[in-house]
């Protein structure tokens, strides 16, 4: 009697099995047992999970152009029949093109595409099965391809890449993973040869289009050309297109196809193009929406300008201890400082508006021929360059270094009269914040902070800081004002709150130390030693 549930178990499990084997037609005894095929298959698909979801082989496919993606040796197919979720093949892609099915056989493929390999495989695996069932084929493992990169970079030479990888990766790879600069290398005209085919493809149609056409995937034996930029045109103007100067064009190019690489900005003025001739010297007039023919040759001129009636957008800014601080729109001949005060809400608690300035980033000499004479009586002097003066604290004499070297924007101090002078593109407002300190420093007794007193002048917060070190130079006191993160150098006797009093050392001693000192230094040092050599001399005789 125990031995009835272990014969039932045995008739069902032949039950189960012959209704499988009634669902496909097998093979031939040697087919199946052929030794060559399950190696192959076993090397080819080893790391893949049997009956895999099919979520998960989906993912490779997902990620592929099934129409420019070609099929080739590695490639791993899943395949699953939708009415028998337990049942699952492999197809194995072998150097030949043809998937190899070790339950089914061989398929011949040949180098199809992705999505007429998957037709093929779903076809023959349906000619096997012995009712009509939904077969669904899904590429599980991309190939690798070994191709090899020569020409315009820095590692030429043989690399094994992904087959998901594309031409652009490859030239990258051999670049040390840094992409040639499009003014040095000839992305127009990239070679690809393999085995008896041979293709130009157009990388900076890529570039600029996200042409993948012109970018395919690397297939195995490639061999990829890049090189030196030859023949060039210098192109500007009003593009919003990331690449433009100097960039090659291809041989009897024309200005039509050039031009379609690039995208225009609003402000283009698309009708009126000009295009400079190298050869012979001659301008022309070129119109994008009624294209003539020109053929561009090596160092022509294109200049996309801007239409003659497009509307500027100017801003201002207006920053610091303010409620509302931010860019806002400049409108001429309307917007003043009062304005933009008020549109910003006002000053904050902590801010200071009677210390508001704005800062105009324009070189000082340009600024002084296009202001008017009120407003140049409100910039504040530049001094002269100076030394650099090396017991100044190091933060202010750099400082001082950088205000001397660039002397690119002008300072106006917002008083009354400024208030209501009329605010120039990309101006910035500074309210500071309050701040009742004046800050001492250099050669004097006790450098530091100390309470700002209105009215009161240089002397005073000397004084208030211990007065003059023996070091100090009391003819060259100077006064840094803080504008922002900017400074600037003043050599008046008034003091405003924030300001930092610099008292330099004295040239006189500083001459002493590195002059006079080490020159007596010397002179001692000699004396001495001639002093030791004659006692010497003195006591051998």
């Amino acid at each position: 009697m125990k031995r009835i549930p272990d014969l039932l178990h045995l008739v069902l499990s032949a039950c189960f099995i012959a209704w499988i084997s009634s669902q496909c037609q097998t093979l031939s005894a040697s087919d199946v047992s052929n030794l060559k095929l399950k190696n192959f298959v076993s090397q080819n698909t080893m790391g893949q999970k049997k009956n895999s979801s099919l979520v998960g082989t989906d993912l490779i496919d997902n990620s592929i152009n099934p129409d420019k993606y070609f099929v080739g040796g590695g490639d791993v197919f899943s395949i699953h029949i939708l009415e028998l979720p337990s049942v699952e093949y492999m197809a194995v892609v072998d150097q030949n093109c043809d998937a190899v099915i070790p339950e089914l056989g061989i398929i011949r493929i040949g180098k199809k595409s992705l999505t007429q390999a998957k037709d093929i495989i779903t076809d023959f695996v349906k000619s096997r099965l012995k009712k009509s069932y939904e077969v669904y084929v899904a590429l599980s493992r991309a190939k690798s391809a070994v191709v090899t990169i020569t020409g315009a970079v820095t590692n030429p030479g043989t690399y094994q890449m992904e087959g998901t990888s594309r031409i652009f990766d490859a030239i990258r790879m051999a670049n040390g993973n840094v992409m040639p600069a499009p003014y040095d290398v000839n992305y127009r005209e990239v070679q690809c040869i393999n085995k008896d085919s041979s293709t130009t493809y157009d990388l900076f149609k890529f570039l600029m289009l996200n042409d993948n056409n012109q970018n395919p995937y690397l297939y195995p034996g490639d061999n990829i050309c890049i090189s030196l930029a030859g023949k060039k045109v210098l192109i500007s103007g009003n593009l919003k297109s990331s690449y433009y100067g100097n960039l090659p064009i291809k041989s009897g190019e024309t200005a039509k196809d050039f031009l379609s690489l690039f995208t225009m900005d609003g402000s283009a003025d698309m009708n009126n193009i000009i295009i400079t001739k190298h050869d012979p010297d001659s301008s022309i007039i070129y119109s994008m929406l009624h294209p003539q023919d020109i053929t561009l040759t090596d160092k022509d001129i294109i200049i996309v300008p801007q239409l003659s009636n497009y509307p500027r957008s100017e801003t201002v800014k207006i920053m610091g201890e303010i409620n509302r601080p931010g860019t806002y729109p400049l409108i001429r001949q309307v917007t003043t400082g009062r304005k933009l005060l008020d549109l910003a809400g006002g000053s904050t608690n902590l801010g200071n508006i009677e210390r508001a300035f704005i800062i105009r980033r324009e070189k000082i000499n340009i600024m002084q021929k296009s202001l008017n004479p009120v407003q140049q009586s409100n910039l504040t002097q530049q001094l002269p360059t100076r030394t650099a003066i090396s017991p100044v604290r190091p933060e202010i004499n750099s400082a001082i270094v950088n205000i001397n070297a660039s002397n690119d924007y002008s300072v106006i101090p917002l008083d009354n009269k400024a208030m209501d002078e009329l605010l120039e593109p990309n101006d910035e407002i500074v309210v500071p914040e309050t701040d009742n300190k004046v800050y001492v420093s250099g050669r004097v007794k006790s450098p530091g902070a100390y309470p700002f007193v209105k009215g009161k002048k240089i002397g005073y917060f000397i004084e208030t800081a211990g007065g003059f070190s023996s070091r100090a130079d009391k003819t060259n006191i100077f006064t840094l004002t803080q504008y922002g993160e900017n400074f600037q150098i003043r050599e008046d006797n008034v003091i405003d709150e924030g300001d930092v009093i610099v008292v330099p050392e004295s040239q006189q001693y500083k001459y002493m130390s590195t002059v006079l000192l080490p020159i007596i230094s010397i002179f001692l040092s000699a004396v001495s030693t001639a002093m030791v050599l004659y006692y010497y001399m003195n006591q051998v005789n």
